[in-house]
Order: C-alpha cells, then structure tokens, then sequence
C-alpha cells in the first residue's frame, strides 16, 4: 500500500509541476496574445469609426458648400425661398440662416436658425479662409445644436450657417457596438462630448475636464485623453466602477477643428478574454486526469515491487537464519578447539616428550589453530551480516599482547616445516599501556602473521613495534615474503602498507 501511495504522490506531484509551469507559462503568453489582439480590434474599430466620421462631416461641409454656390449664382431675391428648401433637400438639417458680414441675418428658416450670438461669438472667431467649418455644441435658444458655416462665394462676405441637431452624432455611431457593450464617442478639442451613447450627456454638454474633478480616476483618464491631442493614436487602460476599460482614442482625420474620437469596451466582454479561462480550465482537466493515470498505473507498478519486497524480505530472513546458525555453530566449535588448542600447547612445553609424538601434537596444534582462525572469521562475518560486531575498547598491556603474538608466532615457526626464522623487535618509547580492544588487536597481527609464515617459503619473519606520533603516515612500506611465493596486497592496519614478496625477509610493522 505505502508503494502504491508513493507511486501516486509522484506521478501526481510531477504532473502538478509541469501542468502548472504549463499553464503559468501559457496564461503569460496568452495574456500578451489577448492584450495585443485586444488592442488590435479596439484599434481597428476606431479607425472604421474615424472614417465613417470623417466622410460624415465632410459630406456636411460639402452640402453647405453646395448649398452656397447655389446661392451664389441665384438672384438675391430669391435667398429666402432657397434658404427654406434646404431642410427639406438635406432632411438632417433643422435649420438655416443667410449673415451678412456686420451680423445682419439676411433671411433664414426653422426655429432653431443660427442667433447673432452664434454668429459673432463663434463664426467671426474662426479662421475660415473661405473653407465651410463646423461648429462643437453650441446654446441656441433653449436647447444646444451643431453649426456648419461657409461663405458664399463673391457676395462680399454672406455667410451660409446650417443647423445640425444635438444628438446628430450619436445618432450616426450608435450603432457601432464592438464586444458587446463597446461604444464610440467623440468631443470636441476642449473635452466636450459632441456624440456618446447616453444622449443626456451630449444634451447637457458634459466636459470631461468637469468630470476629472470628481475623483483620481477620472482626472487620470483626462490627462491621458489630452496626451491623445498630441498624438495620432492613444491605447488607455482604466476602470469604472471596479470593471477595468480599454479605450482607444485619436483625433478625427476629417475634422480640421481638433475633434476627437474614442472607442471604450469593458475589457470583461472581449472574446480574447475566454482563451485565457479555457487555458486554465485545461489545465484543472489535465491535473484530475493525472490523478486517474495515477491511480491506474500505481495498481500495475506496485505489483514488481511487492515481489520485490517479498522476496527481499525472503533474503534477509535466510541471511539472518545463516547469520544466527554461523554465529552459534561457531561459537559451540570455538570453545573446544581452544580446550584443544591449550592441552597441545602445556604438552609441547615437556621437553621429555619424544621426537615423533611432539612432531604429531604439533601438526594437531598448526590445524587446530588453522581452523580456530577459520572459526573467528566466520563468527566475525557473522556477527557483521548480523549487525552486531561490536569494538569493546579499553586500557591494555602492551607487554600482555605482544607475548601473546609472539608465543603464538614460534609456535607457527615451530610447527612449520620450513626454513623460516622468527624475530621480534619492539621499540623503546613503546608505552606499557594502550587503549584500544585488545582482542581485535590480537587477532588483526594474528591474522597478519599467519599470512606471512603461510607464504613464506624461508627467510626471516620479522615482527617490529614502534611508536607513530600524531601527523606521521607510517612507516610500512613494505612487506617482503620468500623467493617462491611472496604475499602481496594486504593493506595493513594503522600505517601499513602494502605485503609485497621478496626473496629473502619478510617484515611487519605495527605502529602504536
């Protein structure tokens, strides 16, 4: 159970990560795609509107220009008659008037004809040179409208003014709707609306300007719409009401009054919007379809590593059974190899003995004392497959252990049927006492003196104890057997290194 929950975890968790990467990395480049693309529409809407505004006021220019050349060519007389068919050959009129140039209206028509406010305070103040111009909203009587004026060519200075309503504007772009809300509008150079959606504010002449004083935002949306004057096109972000905005805004091509033009869409609506949802919702979908994956493939994963725990489980328990039966057999065999062992050696120290009995309790001596060596390593490896080799450290006789080893070692010269001799030197800063575990110690140089008298043919073996002072290396660097075997390799203990064969000596070093 704990494999398969293992399993899960990880399949999971790495899905987790590269799905998650995934999306933030995809949300990142998304949102750049949509910011774009977003804008791109904006932009292109407005640059639709911009036309459809541009050839609109200059259709109205050239129908007052029209309008005067008919005039210009007509009878005096017959102004007035032509000044009141007007309306009705542009029905997008509501008014007309006839100004000469002291602010004399010549003849006129419709309730809300241009007043001689307009035409002094507004049309005298315009750089005509001869050109229609078009006027921002303007308070005629009790209610405001849109003025397109032009002279009337070589009248010596009549002027034609046309009168457009209020809501003509809006009227004209109310029906571009981009997203689903999105609208156009438009003011005039001094942040005026003259065209929006909601007519009441085009009727009651709201001036952004008015409205930056109401908070932060607004004044902020202002700046940013006056930077627009300066430039031929303006992206702007911003939020009402908490529902963050795009707007793209830029001066009217066909107006040469500085009228401007703006496309807003709440950012919520756009289309682009839903790519980055659908990127996320992809990404939910993938992580629960992870965990199902994850699920199933546990199921066939767990099963080899069940068998592979049942049959690890199997080994040890036969590794621990060997382990235990070693160390026991071992240990009962030990105890009467050494009674063995000790009887041969207090009978070999008679010296009454006779050549060929002595020559037999010493073959018994040299085997037992092989298997008893053979008996140790497999109660060591044992206890080391077991876990329970265990170093018993503590204060020793140096004294004790090196005539333990060297008793030992003539015994060994003794029992062999070799031309071997055996030396032992041991240096004198050598101290009394050490600590350590005696035991190991003893069996470490037994172990090496064995190897040497197995592999020595003839020549000297020779056992030497000196003293390594802190920061010294050891001294051992050789380690030399007879012409006929040598033993080779043995990496010694505490500094000695290396048991290379010679011809004639072998020498161990013990460093203390």
């Amino acid at each position: 159970m704990l494999i398969r929950l293992r399993t899960i975890l990880v399949i999971f968790l790495t899905t987790v990560v590269i799905v998650s990467f995934s999306v933030l990395v995809g949300v990142r480049i998304v949102r750049n795609s949509v910011e774009a693309s977003q804008e791109a529409d904006l932009l292109s809407f407005s640059s639709m509107a911009d036309r459809l505004a541009s050839i609109e006021i200059e259709a109205l220019k050239t129908k007052a220009y029209d309008s005067a050349m008919v005039l210009a060519v007509s009878d005096a007389a017959h102004w007035p008659g032509i000044v009141s068919l007007l309306p009705y050959w542009h029905p997008e009129l509501i008014a007309a008037s006839i100004w000469d140039s002291g602010g004399i209206r010549v003849a006129s028509t419709g309730r809300y004809a241009a007043s001689e406010e307009v035409f002094n305070g507004w049309y005298l103040s315009q750089p005509t040179r001869g050109q229609p111009v078009m006027s921002s909203s303007i308070e005629v009587f009790d209610s405001l409208a849109f003025f397109v004026a032009t002279p009337i060519p070589e009248t010596g200075g009549m002027v034609l003014i046309l009168t457009l309503p209020i809501t003509y504007f809006s009227d004209l772009v109310s029906d571009l709707i981009i997203w689903e809300t999105g609208h156009v509008f438009m003011d005039d150079s001094d942040g005026v609306l003259t065209s929006n959606f909601r007519r009441e504010w085009v009727e009651n002449r709201v001036d952004f300007t008015d409205m930056a004083d109401i908070d932060d935002m607004n004044a902020r949306l202002v700046s940013e719409l006056r930077q627009g004057l300066q430039s031929e096109v303006k992206i702007i972000n911003y939020s009402i009401s908490g529902v963050p905005r795009l707007c793209a805004y830029r001066p009217i091509s066909g107006s040469e009054e500085g009228w401007l033009l703006g496309v807003v869409a709440p950012l919520p609506e756009s289309p682009f919007r839903n790519t980055e949802s659908a990127l996320i919702a992809v990404g939910v979908i993938s992580l629960l379809l992870s965990l199902v994956a994850a699920l199933i493939a546990s199921g066939f994963i767990k099963k080899p590593f069940e068998r592979i725990a049942a049959l690890k489980e199997e080994a040890e328990l036969t590794s621990k059974f060997k382990s235990d039966f070693l160390a026991s057999m071992s240990h009962e065999i030990r105890t009467p190899m050494n009674t063995i062992l000790g009887v041969t050696e207090i009978l070999l120290r008679d010296d009454a003995l006779p050549q060929n009995i002595r020559q037999g309790l010493n073959k018994i001596f040299s085997s037992g004392d092989l298997l008893l060596n053979i008996i140790n390593d497999i109660l060591d490896l044992s206890k080391i497959e077991a876990g329970k080799l265990e170093i018993s450290p503590g204060n020793y006789e140096v004294a004790s252990l090196i005539n333990d080893t060297a008793v030992l070692s003539l015994i060994r010269v003794e029992n062999k049927e070799k031309d071997i001799v055996f030396s032992l030197r041991v240096d004198e800063d050598v101290p009394q006492t050490l600590y350590g575990d005696e035991i190991r110690i003893k069996q470490i140089m037994n172990n090496l003196l064995s190897n040497a008298f197995k592999y020595t043919d003839k020549g000297e073996v020779k056992l030497s104890f000196d003293v390594c002072y802190e920061g010294y290396e050891g001294t051992g660097d050789r380690g030399q057997g007879s012409g006929d075997g040598g033993y080779e390799g043995y990496e010694g203990y505490e500094g000695y290194e290396g048991y290379e064969g010679s011809e004639d000596e072998g020498t161990i070093y013990v460093l203390l």
